[in-house]
This record gives structure tokens, C-alpha cells and sequence, in this order.
């Protein structure tokens, strides 16, 4: 299973990795190419004339949209769970056949597939033979929390 945890680890990696000059006034970005240029001039903007450059990680720039990110992505074991009895069983099911796999109620499957179906992750339908709802995980989940 590949959770998102992997994938913000590899965001958080990315961004720290990555920095760009820019002026503290105009807030202009120039490429960290240019750092020579910027050098000779005294870190004076080209832009502005006005303001001071410097070098800056854009992870910085990101924080708080990446840690927003975090806190929507993360999922609880049990949610993990459900997900990946759905991907194991290839197949739509009830909360009550989930729940015996993962040895919890159905209840809190029915409402734990609730919420992964507000986040695209599993589609919940009522079949029309017996009127039961049953869940399904999504393309999306698969690609998101299952290898291949």
C-alpha cells in the first residue's frame, strides 16, 4: 500500500530542494543562475532598483498549503483498512461484509465510507436486486494508496 504520506515526504523533499532569488520589495523571482549577477550588483533589484534580493526556499512560500494538504490526505487505520478490503476483494460490498474482514461494526464502516466517498475515494450505490448499499474503492484510491 502507498499512502500519501510517501507522496508529502517526496512534495516536502521537492520544495526544500528548490530556491529562487527574490526582492524583498517588489517580490520579483529570478533564477538562482543569476546568483553572480546578483552578487556583483549587491544583491540590488533589477526590477524595482529599489529593493534587496536574496536567496529564498520556496518550501517556505508553501508551508501552510502543504501542511493543509497533510491534514486533508492523512486517513485513519481504520479508513486504511476499508480501503484496502475493497482493493483485496476486487468487488462492491456491504458495510456488514467490510466490517467482518476488519473486525469492527458496521456502523463505523457505514459511516467511514461515507467520508471516503466525500473524498472520491470509494463510490457507495444502492443496488437495485436487494436496495443495500455497497461500496466500491475508486481509480483514484488505487492510484493513490495501492501499487500496481
Amino acid at each position: 500500500m502507498i499512502g500519501y504520506r510517501k507522496q508529502e515526504t517526496s512534495v516536502h523533499e521537492f520544495l526544500a530542494k528548490k530556491q529562487t532569488i527574490r526582492c524583498n520589495h517588489c517580490a520579483a523571482c529570478f533564477s538562482l543562475d543569476q546568483k553572480d549577477s546578483f552578487e556583483l550588483f549587491k544583491w540590488r533589484c533589477p526590477e524595482c532598483h529599489e529593493g534587496r534580493c536574496e536567496v529564498v526556499d520556496l518550501a517556505d512560500d508553501f508551508r501552510s498549503e502543504v501542511e493543509n494538504l497533510e491534514q486533508e490526505a492523512v486517513l485513519e487505520p481504520v479508513e486504511l483498512d476499508i480501503l484496502n478490503a475493497l482493493y483485496e476483494e476486487g468487488s462492491k460490498m456491504r458495510a456488514g461484509e467490510i466490517s467482518s474482514l476488519i473486525d469492527v461494526t458496521y456502523q463505523l464502516v457505514g459511516r467511514r465510507t461515507s467520508k471516503l466517498s466525500d473524498m472520491g475515494l470509494v463510490e457507495k450505490s444502492r443496488s437495485s436486486n436487494d436496495n443495500k448499499v455497497r461500496s466500491k474503492i475508486t481509480d483514484r484510491a488505487k492510484a493513490n494508496y495501492f501499487k500496481d
